[in-house]
C-alpha cells in the first residue's frame, strides 16, 4: 500500500531534520509554494506522529553515503520523528525519475542533473552540496596499458546513462588533450565493473571508488 503523499509543511519539517541527520540533500520534490512560518522549520512531526519519507542514493552505497546509514543506526532520524526508507537505485537516473513522478521525497544526484531537472521545469529544486567537488572519472583496470584519459580515443567507454556522464567523459578525455568524439559511448547502467573485467569495454564513468 504506498502511503499519502507528504505535504509542502510537513516536507520542510523533515527537510529541516534530514539535513541535521546528514548535513546535505540535494534534490527534493516540490509542492505547493516556499513560503512557510519559522514554526514549521523547527517542527519536526505534525502533532508527534512519524513521519515518512524516501530518500533515494545517487549510486551504490559507498562512503559518501556513510552518514545516512549511521544516522539510522544511531537512530538520528527516529529521534527526529522521521520514519526514513533509503532507496538504493538500479542506475544513476532513478533518483531523477522517482522525485519527478512524486514517487520519492528527496533523493541525490549530481548537480549537472539535478540542473538539468530544474531548466526543463520539472517538479524537483536543489537544496545543497553534498561533497565539495565532482567525485565521478575515468576508471580501467591497472593493467590495460593507457597512460592518460586521451589514450581513450577510438576505444569503448561506458556511462551510466544521464548527462553527467557525458560531461565527466567528455571533459576528462578533451582536458588530456583527446577527442571524446571519437570514443564509443555505451550505456551499462550500475555494470562498469563486470563490463570492464570482461573486456566489453575499455573504461567507464563511476565514482571514485566505484
Amino acid at each position: 500500500m504506498r502511503r499519502p503523499p507528504t505535504n509542502h509543511r510537513s516536507r520542510l519539517a523533515i527537510l529541516s531534520a534530514l539535513m541535521l541527520a546528514i548535513g546535505a540533500l540535494v534534490l527534493a520534490a516540490c509542492g505547493g509554494d516556499d513560503s512557510t512560518d519559522s514554526s514549521s522549520a523547527d517542527a519536526t512531526t505534525s502533532g508527534g506522529e512519524m513521519q515518512d519519507a524516501t530518500l533515494v542514493l545517487d549510486f551504490v552505497p559507498g562512503p559518501v553515503h556513510a552518514g545516512i546509514y549511521d544516522a539510522v543506526a544511531n537512530g538520528y532520524y527516529e529521534d527526529a520523528g522521521i520514519n526514513l526508507e533509503i532507496i538504493e537505485p538500479t542506475s544513476t537516473a532513478d533518483t531523477l525519475k522517482l522525485i519527478d513522478a512524486g514517487k520519492a521525497d528527496f533523493g541525490i544526484a549530481d548537480g549537472i542533473d539535478v540542473a538539468t531537472q530544474i531548466s526543463d521545469g520539472r517538479g524537483a529544486k536543489g537544496i545543497m552540496a553534498l561533497v565539495q567537488r565532482p567525485l565521478g572519472g575515468l576508471i580501467t583496470l591497472t593493467d590495460s596499458g593507457y597512460q592518460s584519459p586521451a589514450d581513450l580515443d577510438g576505444k569503448t567507454v561506458g556511462v551510466t546513462g544521464v548527462p553527467s556522464d557525458d560531461a565527466i567523459m567528455n571533459t576528462t578525455i578533451s582536458d588530456a588533450g583527446g577527442d571524446p568524439s571519437s570514443v564509443n559511448k555505451v550505456t551499462i547502467g550500475f555494470n562498469g565493473v563486470q563490463n570492464l573485467e570482461s573486456g566489453k569495454v575499455d573504461a567507464f564513468t563511476g565514482f571514485i571508488p566505484a
